[in-house]
């Protein structure tokens, strides 16, 4: 019988190579450098070949060999280096990762003469912009040279300017991006000035572009971009920022913040999102499928970006609010925020239930729907209203729950809306009828108004008597009205047996004007 002689497998990749990822392999010496797939050498490129070498990194990355965390560990260099890269392939091809010399490439026009006009024509009160025009220089140049913007006016010298290959790192990519937004998004002194007279805006300008924060953003560095707007004469969907002032005015966005703090470090920020939110549903498409029918570009130039986000993003971003569970803490908040800037109009509220139709996947009980005439999947939410009309309250209510219980379950909700110990006249229909309710509410410290319901006995004609009130219009209005009292009895509840006194108002008809 034979025996086998045991032979180690022969090794797929050189001893002093460095792993990237689990299938390929990194090797640089003296001659240079070759990356091996699988035990196959698969790039190779000469020392000092640069574009050989950032290439075979990019095809890595293309063919999904290894991660791209994983692939710029091995090149010794950023994530969002090879980033760059790739964008840089397929923007120029192989010629667009030729390392490019950096620095002047021709005589600085900040001479000492240009610079004294500079500091003459700001002294005047020019803009920036308006001096770069006056001088032939870029506003940036501009920028350089006032001391009042930038301390550091030298030059740079022949040797501060040589040509380097060296990559920059991700810390200076996130202060070479502080500077452009700083400076995209500061107003300018002076603005609007001589400089400013007869310069001709675009009629529809391209959105500053978003590159660098977008793969900031991609690798969480960044909480969010701030949003930059370009002039132009005309901008599709420019109407909706007349809704700002009444956004402003709910304090959507500051008890967001109070409530939530902020989303995840990303592109988009609470606020994008909220006003994204806000304006698609101005546009009417409140489903998060509706800014599919919306143009991404000029809602995006609304809200300072490059585009909108998409549905997959609006999703996630809801998702993580959904996860923290404070939407009733957010709702109450802008109820005290209501009424803190409101106060006059929550000495009255009124309370009714409203039934949603259900369009999602989740099974819930049938509920009389009476836009459809009936019965279908559906939610009810309790609305609270002011003295005006305008929502100040909504919660969900509980399944086959009636009004008088969501009434009860809402008295410490809107006692700490109201925020003060004055008596609140809550007015609803008779869904909400129960004496019980009545007591517990006027121990809260709220008067009820409600219609009166069941069979009642009837009231002697003479207990009825002619009233008259003039509105705010002007005009006047006359009715047959009995002022009575009442006391109810109270049927369930901790005061079972009690009752309740109420003062009852009777309208056999109405007189007109």
């Amino acid at each position: 019988m034979g025996v086998m002689t045991a032979q180690p497998p022969l090794a797929l990749i050189p001893a002093d190579a460095v792993e990237i990822g689990a299938a390929a392999a990194l090797v640089e010496d003296a001659d240079g450098g070759r990356v091996y797939v699988h035990g196959m050498l698969s790039f190779a490129w000469a020392a000092g070949d640069t574009a050989t070498r950032r290439f075979a990194a990019v095809q890595l990355m293309r063919i999904k060999v290894a991660t791209q965390v994983q692939i710029a560990a091995a090149f010794g260099t950023a994530p969002l280096t090879i980033w760059r890269w790739e964008q840089a392939l397929a923007d120029d091809g192989v010629a667009g990762l030729t390392p490019q010399r950096m620095g002047p490439r021709r005589a600085s026009k900040l001479t000492s003469e240009v610079i004294a006009t500079i500091a003459d024509l700001r002294g005047q009160g020019l803009s920036l912009r308006g001096i770069g025009d006056r001088v032939g220089v870029s506003e940036a140049s501009v920028r350089r040279a006032l001391p009042d913007t930038n301390t550091n006016t030298n030059t740079n010298t022949e040797e501060e300017c040589r040509a380097t290959t060296s990559e920059p790192s991700v810390e200076e990519v996130e202060v070479e991006y502080c500077r452009a937004t700083t400076f995209d998004a500061r107003p300018e002194p002076g603005a609007g000035g001589a400089g400013e007279v007869g310069r001709e805006l675009p009629v529809l300008a391209d959105p500053a572009p978003r590159r660098v924060e977008r793969a900031l953003a991609a690798f969480g560095l960044i909480s969010a971009a701030p949003p930059v707007f370009t002039p132009c004469a005309r901008a599709p969907l420019a109407g909706l920022l007349l809704a700002v002032p009444a956004l402003a005015a709910t304090g959507l966005l500051d008890c967001a913040h109070n409530v939530y703090g902020g989303l995840p470090n990303g592109f988009y920020s609470l606020d994008t999102m909220l006003c994204e939110s806000v304006f698609r549903a101005l546009l009417g498409h409140s489903r998060a499928e509706g800014a599919t029918r919306i143009d991404p570009v000029a809602l995006g130039r609304i809200l300072g970006l490059d585009r909108a986000p998409e549905v997959k993003t609006i999703r996630r971003k809801i998702g993580y609010l959904a996860e923290a569970g404070k939407a009733g803490d957010w709702i109450a908040a802008m109820a005290r925020h209501h009424a803190d800037t409101r106060p006059e109009q929550t000495g009255v509220l009124y309370v009714d239930g409203h039934v949603r139709a259900y369009q999602g996947t989740r099974t819930i009980a049938k509920t009389h729907v009476p836009r459809l005439k009936f019965p279908a999947p559906a939610t009810v939410e309790t609305w609270v209203s002011d003295a005006a009309g305008d929502p100040l309250l909504v919660v969900m209510a509980q399944p086959a729950a009636s009004l008088a219980s969501e009434l009860r379950r809402l008295i410490p909700d809107l006692r700490a809306a109201v925020g003060d110990d004055r008596r609140v006249l809550v007015g609803f229909d008779r869904g909400g009828w129960s004496p019980a309710l009545f007591a517990d509410l006027d121990a809260a410290g709220f008067d009820t108004l409600t219609w009166r319901k069941g069979a009642v006995t009837d009231i002697a004609a003479d207990t009825f008597a002619e009233h008259t009130h003039t509105d705010e219009h002007g005009r006047s209005h006359r009715w047959e009205l009995a002022d009575t009292r009442v006391s109810l009895d109270i049927a369930d509840g901790p005061r079972a047996g009690e009752r309740f006194p109420m003062r009852q108002m009777r309208c056999p008809h109405f007189l007109g004007q």
